[in-house]
């Protein structure tokens, strides 16, 4: 590293440009059980150590040394929220195009910079990033704080934040494999080719590199990338125009949130009835009700604001399945 270190100066030095040793910061990156296995030593940088960290900030993106992507959240998330605050204020003075306008270049700017790095991370702090976009569609349509926001954003005619990662990531693949992107990505992308005449040998389909999942290996866009491309329809798989492919990935993506977000689905007319009365009539206690947790199935998005949206003793009295 140190050698690397000494290169990277030269470099800069014969391409007149002064290196800023003093604000070089350096991170050890690995596991939560092998991160006291590994010795952090400090990095001589010309005439200056620099000492390790845990966290540090590269192109606006905070890296842990876990590369949990939790520091970066909570950033996101304080700035993003003080945004909605602020904006809030002066609401009742704009108009829904010119807060919508204000709300894209203020709040949802942060959500979308550097979101293909969210790719794969748990879903709770999926859901964190999920309740920003969500304040923000209420700060347009001018709702309440615990308004259902479904509706709202189909108002708004935004993506969830899960399927906004899954657009960036394919339009990065795309761009990869025609070309558009730097060869450093290109060459993460392979197309599929088995060693022997198989039906998917005519599919366009992309080559997953072997690894664990749950792993780090699994986050990363030489596997994520294939991931979702081989999920699409080949119909939209099989474009080349950036233009049009990003116009049909688009509606395929509100078209399976739209599918996948059907409001919950019951067993029967009995337990529909019974939950829209919970649920509307907070005056009731759940303890009252005679119900068999057993007969009652949700099909439900595993984004959805639907269940969010339910106090925290309902969801855990009614004792629903969610069925993934």
């Amino acid at each position: 590293m140190a050698s690397c270190a000494a290169r990277s100066e030269t470099w800069f030095t014969a391409n007149r440009v002064k290196l800023n040793v003093c604000k070089s910061e350096l991170l050890y990156t690995s596991t939560p059980n092998r991160s006291k296995l590994i010795e952090k030593l400090p990095l001589q940088v010309g005439d200056y150590l620099v000492q390790p960290s845990l966290v540090v900030k590269n192109l606006g993106v905070i890296f842990y040394s876990n590369l949990t992507m939790i520091p970066h959240i909570n950033s996101v998330c304080k700035s993003a929220f003080f945004h909605i605050r602020t904006l809030g204020k002066i609401r009742k003075y704009l108009s829904p195009h010119a807060a919508k306008i204000l709300v894209q270049a203020m709040v949802l700017s942060r959500l979308e910079y550097a979101n293909s790095l969210f790719a794969g991370l748990p879903k709770e702090q999926i859901l964190r990033l999920q309740r920003v976009q969500n304040a923000a569609a209420r700060l347009i349509v001018g709702a309440r704080r615990f308004d259902p926001v479904s509706n709202h954003l189909k108002t708004v005619r935004w993506l969830p934040v899960n399927e906004r990662i899954s657009f960036k990531c394919l339009v990065l693949a795309l761009k990869c494999l025609h070309g558009y992107a730097p060869p450093y990505l290109s060459s993460l992308i392979k197309r599929y080719n088995p060693p022997r005449t198989l039906r998917s040998s005519f599919s366009s389909d992309l080559a997953v590199p072997p690894g664990k999942p749950g792993l780090y290996g699994s986050r990363t866009f030489s596997r994520m990338g294939p991931r979702l491309w081989n999920d699409l329809p080949d119909k939209i798989k099989k474009m080349t125009e950036l233009k049009n492919f990003k116009t049909l990935l688009k509606s395929y993506l509100f078209t399976k949130v739209a599918r996948n977000v059907e409001v919950l689905k019951f067993s029967n007319e009995q337990n529909i009835d019974l939950v829209d009365t919970l649920v509307q009539n907070e005056a009731m206690s759940i303890d009252d009700v005679n119900y068999d947790s057993r007969a009652l199935n949700v099909t439900t998005y595993e984004e959805s604001n639907i269940w969010d949206e339910w106090e925290p003793d309902v969801q855990f009295k009614l004792g629903i399945r969610i069925l993934r």
